[in-house]
């Protein structure tokens, strides 16, 4: 009996596409669209595409690197303990609330070196100048969430003759107060060059955030001419859910959503017990607006499927292609390219000579399954993919190796 068998690599690997609208691609030349696809994609992300930006943030640490406070903002920088510590708590010990939006003043760097805080009372700024006269400013607005989390917790001890300690006094406590709005930007001679705008809103039953609390996110960053949206990021023990988009200009790299609903289980210690969390995960990608990747899971089905295998007990023919059917119908992966189905993942059962083997396969739409990944993901198909990867990784190490920021 042929042997299937087919290593399933990552998710951009299945990666396939299609010159006309609703084309089945064969094997061969899905081989050659997934290598094209996968050269845009990291010719896309190349350092010439975004060099400039990185080399205006390396000369602009440089400037702010080098520089000095005055005396003035020295004070002012050695006082920031006090500005967080939280008077008539009724505590014994000494409380801080780490406030991010007391920290204000609009700082700049003199052609002398000198860093200064001038209007204090509101707003964060910094404004300096490059070595080719370029004015740059960075600025940040937040705005406070309700939420604190307990981030330190500072004891005196004392101990026993065997080192166990015998008496524990709390000194002081340390809280953040998590923003719940952050948006930072930094212009280039009035041109914004990086921008990043973070929210969050988390719902917490204890000092510090646990797998059973509420937590969501969003976050737009730019930079480079780049982009990386993430609409939603929520976490609940019941409803994880992930959408987010890497764009350079108006062109999709790659794109994902992620959703998983059902109940997680945990240990005492908080640790995920997976084979008590039950519930179902769907998955899409998309690659360069080209290809499309879609995924479910029924976890609940996966894990009757695994039960359903009796490890004391000799598995039947019978009962081993059943199991292959169910994991197959738990596992539910495939491509799609223009809302055609080109390529899915399967679990093929093969039993020789009372030898029970289950391999993870690639189905395809002309019926062909492969039996060995290197006959579908061996590097000698994917040379160019390999040579631009390599070649990106080169330039980007050579890149940083020659950047020296403080001065000598």
């Amino acid at each position: 009996m042929k042997k299937y068998l087919f290593i399933l690599m990552a998710a951009g690997c299945l990666a396939v596409a299609c010159e006309k609208k609703g084309e089945v691609l064969s094997p061969d030349d899905q081989k050659s669209v997934i290598e094209e696809t996968a050269v845009q994609a990291v010719e896309a992300v190349d350092l010439d595409n975004w060099k400039g930006t990185a080399d205006m943030l390396v000369t602009s640490a440089g400037v702010v690197v080098n520089s000095q406070p005055d005396d003035a903002m020295q004070d002012w920088i050695g006082s920031l303990n006090d500005l967080f510590v939280v008077s008539n708590t009724g505590k014994d010990y000494e409380v801080m609330e780490v406030d991010l939006t007391k920290i204000t003043g609009e700082f700049s760097v003199l052609d002398d070196g000198k860093i200064v805080r001038t209007n204090t009372r509101s707003g964060l700024s910094l404004g300096y100048y490059l070595p080719d006269d370029t004015f740059c400013k960075a600025t940040a607005t937040i705005k406070n969430s309700s939420t604190k989390i307990l981030i330190d917790e500072d004891y005196d001890r004392e101990y026993d003759g065997s080192g166990n300690v015998t008496k524990e006094t709390l000194r002081g406590q340390q809280w953040l107060i998590v923003p719940s709005f952050v948006d930072v930007k930094l212009t280039a001679a009035g041109k914004t060059e990086v921008r990043a705008k973070l929210t969050s809103d988390f719902e917490i039953a204890g000092n510090e955030p646990r797998p059973t609390d509420k937590l969501s996110a969003t976050a737009d960053i730019s930079f480079g001419g780049y982009n990386l949206y993430i609409s939603r990021a929520k976490y609940s023990d019941t409803n994880v859910e992930l959408k987010a988009n890497f764009k350079k200009g108006k062109t999709s790299i790659l794109s994902a959503t992620f959703s998983a609903k059902g109940k997680l289980a945990f240990e005492e210690d908080d640790d995920l017990d997976i084979m008590s969390t039950d519930g179902k995960v769907n998955v899409t990608a998309s690659l360069m607006e080209t290809v499309d990747l879609k995924g479910t899971l029924d976890w609940t089905a996966y894990k009757r499927a695994q039960n359903s295998m009796n490890p004391e007990a000799a598995p039947t023919e019978e009962g081993f292609k059943a199991y292959a059917a169910a994991l197959e119908k738990a596992v539910n992966v495939a491509v799609y390219v223009d809302g055609t189905a080109q390529a899915r993942l399967g679990f093929e059962p093969v039993v020789e000579n009372d030898n029970f083997d289950l391999y993870t396969v690639i189905r395809f739409e002309d019926g062909s399954a492969y039996q060995m990944a290197e006959e579908f993901f061996n590097p000698a198909d994917y040379g160019r993919v390999l040579e631009a990867v390599s070649n990106l990784l080169a330039k980007v190490t050579e890149y940083f190796d020659g950047i020296k920021i403080v001065d000598e």
